[in-house]
């Protein structure tokens, strides 16, 4: 039965330099100070957007930024006169008063829809509700947020996204919808995950992984597994060593891969 002491070293040099391009930032202070101020994503949302994103689940701050981006280019004023949906977050009002939370409680109780904090906190709120914080429902995630839970469930998954490949003629937009608001929201995501000047985890960080990865030497592979009963593959080892460090990984090899710089 293989052993991880091979995917040990792996996430000492390998590894490394896939952190540096995953759709999911640090999570410390650094992953604010360090974004770079071409990433389009506004100064003053950064650190409402890095505190919302781990308030509720594991939910990439790359991801929850550029939902908003999507959804109204940041603009809390937005208002989509055939639907209802208001704020940058674009809630429905029933969505709204269903998800909507307080992010300045130090500042008082109120929840207000212009206050631009109790917006982004409510966003991540219901992405979390949604399974946002999990790799693999993800992207239903996103595509419930679009179309509705109801809407992802009743298609068992993105709706219409088998006909609705990339380029699809402008004659199925209206059935693409959801398909192309999905793809647009994880390149989106990819971009601002790229486009930064975050240093990748040093000292205590870095040390959380190593420790993590040298503790779990001699633990026999299994293929599947994420850590949850005890045995890893080397895509979920590499997964849970790094959250170590705030970092989120894609959960298999070949999402890790696509989610990161490659190494010629």
């Amino acid at each position: 039965m293989r052993k991880l002491a091979l995917v040990v070293a792996a996430v000492g040099l390998a590894g490394v330099r896939l952190v540096g391009g995953v759709a999911a930032a640090v999570s410390d202070a650094s992953g604010v100070a360090g974004r770079s101020p071409g990433s389009g994503i506004p100064a003053e949302l950064l650190p409402i957007i890095e505190g919302a994103a781990s308030a509720y689940c594991d939910l990439p701050p790359a991801l929850l930024a550029a939902v908003l981006k999507v959804e109204s280019n940041f603009d809390n004023s937005a208002v989509n006169p055939r639907s209802g949906a208001f704020t940058m977050a674009q809630f429905l009002p029933a969505t709204w008063q269903e998800w909507k939370v307080n992010g300045n409680p130090d500042q008082g109780p109120g929840i207000d829809p212009a206050d631009v904090a109790d917006v982004i906190f409510s966003a991540a709120h219901y992405l979390c509700g949604l399974g946002a914080g999990a790799p693999d429902t993800q992207r239903l995630a996103v595509a419930a947020y679009n179309a509705g839970p109801h809407a992802v469930k009743e298609a068992g998954g993105i709706p219409h996204e088998a006909d609705c490949p990339e380029g699809h003629p402008p004659s199925l937009d209206r059935r693409c919808e959801t398909a192309d608001y999905v793809r647009r929201v994880f390149a989106q995501a990819a971009a601002y995950a790229a486009d930064t000047t975050v240093d990748l985890p040093t000292g205590d960080l870095l040390a959380r992984v190593i420790n993590f990865a040298y503790a779990k030497i001699g633990t026999p592979y299994q293929w599947g597994g994420d850590g949850s009963n005890g045995y890893y593959d080397c895509s979920g080892f590499t997964l849970r060593a790094y959250q170590q460090a705030g970092v989120h990984l894609p959960r298999t090899s070949r999402q890790q891969y696509l989610a990161s710089p490659h190494v010629a």
